[in-house]
């Protein structure tokens, strides 16, 4: 592996890492401080996460759909 090769996956980790970051300030956010960023980044396994985020998107379409506020 290249210097080049190290620097490119370096570079698409740290893009990674700030996608799944995003991810968990969503959930957090949609949970209302009901999960805090502590407990996603050290609690939660992966799986509860992407259970989570499941969740959350279920609940997003189910109120588009109901033409209730998202609040």
């Amino acid at each position: 592996m290249t210097d080049s090769d190290i620097a490119s996956y370096l570079i698409r980790l740290g893009d990674e890492i700030l996608q799944y970051k995003e991810q968990l300030f969503d959930i957090s956010w949609h949970m209302r401080g009901g999960v805090t960023m502590h407990e996603l980044l050290h609690v939660y396994s992966n799986d509860d996460i992407e259970i989570l985020s499941k969740l959350i998107a279920e609940h997003i379409t189910l109120t588009k759909e109901t033409r209730m506020p998202l609040l």
